[in-house]
């Protein structure tokens, strides 16, 4: 393994940790539009009917955010995880260091 520049390193997870913002961007506003469609679609009339009509569009909603739920969760840790590197990094190459094995 040779070592690498650190400017490079921290360079290089700062690319990710934007890369890691722009899809967390794309998640939310994704879950955003669901919640708005069922919104959107809540308006029915009261009764028996209009109540059903409710509880399954409530269902599909939950069922759609529950798929997004995970990957936003995985993202938002790994943005954490590069965020904490990035830190780490710049501590030593305050310290004096300039190269890195990675």
């Amino acid at each position: 393994m040779q070592p690498i520049p650190i400017d490079l390193e921290i360079t290089r997870l700062k690319q990710e940790i934007k890369q890691r913002q722009l899809q967390l961007r794309q998640v939310n506003s994704e879950m955003a539009a669901i919640r708005a469609h069922y919104q959107q679609n809540h308006m029915h009339g009261g009764g028996k009917i209009g109540g059903f009509v409710r509880l399954v569009q409530q269902g599909g909603k939950d069922g759609q955010l529950k798929k997004y739920q995970p990957v936003k969760e995985r993202l938002e840790r790994e943005k954490l995880e590069l965020e904490q590197q990035v830190n780490r990094l710049n501590l030593l190459k305050a310290q004096g260091t300039t190269y890195i094995n990675r």
